[in-house]
């Protein structure tokens, strides 16, 4: 959708965008980003019950990008870093204090 409407956002005046983590949340398509599953899989792979994110495939926003870049309009990407959500095992991590 933003690509079909990128000149008419350009139109409107609008300089810059910023568009929601587009990687594969713990709840799958329906997941807006917040709860990262894998943060490589921005809609290749099928993983939590589908392929597309909730923004569609890599694909797709990768054109979105370009075509709101095409209009002279500057895009921010949110990502979440700190925190995943919906692993599929336990991980145990071991640390060791140092002085």
């Amino acid at each position: 959708q933003v690509a079909e409407d990128a000149s008419h956002l350009k139109a409107l005046g609008i300089t810059a965008v910023w568009l929601p983590p587009a990687y594969k949340g713990a709840a799958g398509k329906s997941d807006v980003g917040y709860a990262p599953y894998d943060l490589y899989d921005l809609g290749e792979f099928d993983q939590k019950g589908s392929v597309a994110t909730k923004y569609g495939t890599v694909s797709e926003y990768c054109e979105a990008i370009s075509a709101l870049q095409d209009n002279g309009i500057e895009v921010y990407a949110d990502i979440v870093l700190d925190h995943r959500l919906g692993a599929d095992r336990t991980e145990n991590v071991y640390a060791c204090k140092e002085n």
